[in-house]
């Protein structure tokens, strides 16, 4: 900036002559017209900032960092919610769903679609509409996922009961205790029948025992037949429900009556030598959909009788 020309009067010469500025009052110059152009850009900003900011903006600025802050934690755990949920997923795919023969839900599925792409346009009014619209789409989504998720855990809790049912009514025990038979005279397929004296089926197998050994009842069941019939001589039926039936036969005495509801080991009749017999045994079969099946494949005899004895009961 180009200063004006000073004069001052010279005493000796009584005339005014040029004043000459030197380099340090210049500088002086120069850094009081900075100082005072700051100070009042100062008092400018600081009158603007009064202006602007009343005490309840201030404290509105404050309540709106809190919120983003609070949004940003929401948001966080939602995330962390989002991981729990995937593992109790893969658990439930690979774990409960599949110990009840059931397929994995598909991802499409599990992804739980929401709907709607413009329900969160109502956010775009907000200065944070972005991350609002954000979390409460994950919101959305997350309470699907746990709907679709709690809907296949009562699936998987219906047939789970089913299950335990199924296993405590599928024939799963010996029918004698191994201590109280011999030997298998008979096996399952096909013998030369002792008395027939011909090749035949043997739609069961023959447990050699004494006359008045305890006969257990092998699985959860509804018993559906005694009394006599010809070739099994006194017989119990019993249906277990899920295709399974068994016949014991050739009883000396029966303990049950038709109709009557049984859990496995109850006693439902004595070994003896009744209908087409050679000798006092148990003849054992079982039924799946009506065809027999060889009764071995149903159990393994290796409990030792304390084992047995807390299984069986009158």
């Amino acid at each position: 900036m180009a200063m004006r020309q000073k004069y001052i009067f010279d005493n000796a010469s009584l005339k005014y002559k040029p004043y000459k500025t030197t380099a340090k009052q210049y500088v002086v110059f120069v850094l009081k017209y900075a100082s005072i152009s700051i100070l009042a850009g100062i008092i400018l900003y600081v009158g603007t900032m009064l202006y602007n900011y009343t005490p309840n903006s201030i404290i509105l600025d404050i309540k709106n960092k809190q919120l983003i802050s609070n949004l940003l934690k929401v948001e966080s755990k939602l995330e962390n919610n989002s991981q729990k949920l995937h593992q109790i997923e893969e658990k439930d795919d690979f774990l409960y769903r599949s110990y009840v023969e059931l397929s994995p839900l598909p991802i499409t599925i599990r992804q739980a679609g929401f709907g709607g792409v413009d329900r969160y346009r109502k956010f775009d009014i907000f200065s944070y509409g972005k991350l609002m619209s954000r979390i409460a789409k994950k919101i959305d989504i997350l309470e699907n996922q746990i709907k679709i998720q709690t809907k296949s855990f009562e699936e998987v809790n219906q047939l789970s009961y089913e299950k335990v049912k199924y296993f405590a009514a599928k024939p799963g025990l010996s029918p004698l205790m191994k201590s109280d038979y011999y030997r298998i005279s008979d096996h399952f397929g096909r013998r030369y029948h002792p008395i027939h004296k011909t090749w035949k089926n043997h739609s069961g197998i023959d447990y050699a025992a004494l006359r008045g050994t305890p006969v257990h009842c092998t699985g959860d069941g509804v018993i559906v037949a005694t009394g006599w019939d010809n070739g099994y001589g006194n017989r119990v039926i019993i249906d277990h429900g899920f295709g399974y039936k068994t016949i014991y036969a050739h009883l000396q005495i029966v303990k049950v009556q038709k109709g009557e509801t049984v859990k496995r080991g109850k006693l439902i009749g004595l070994v003896g030598n009744t209908g087409v017999s050679t000798g006092p045994h148990l003849h054992y079969e079982i039924r799946k959909n009506n065809s027999p099946v060889n009764p071995l494949y149903y159990y393994i005899d290796d409990l030792s009788e304390k084992e047995y004895s807390s299984i069986t009961h009158n």
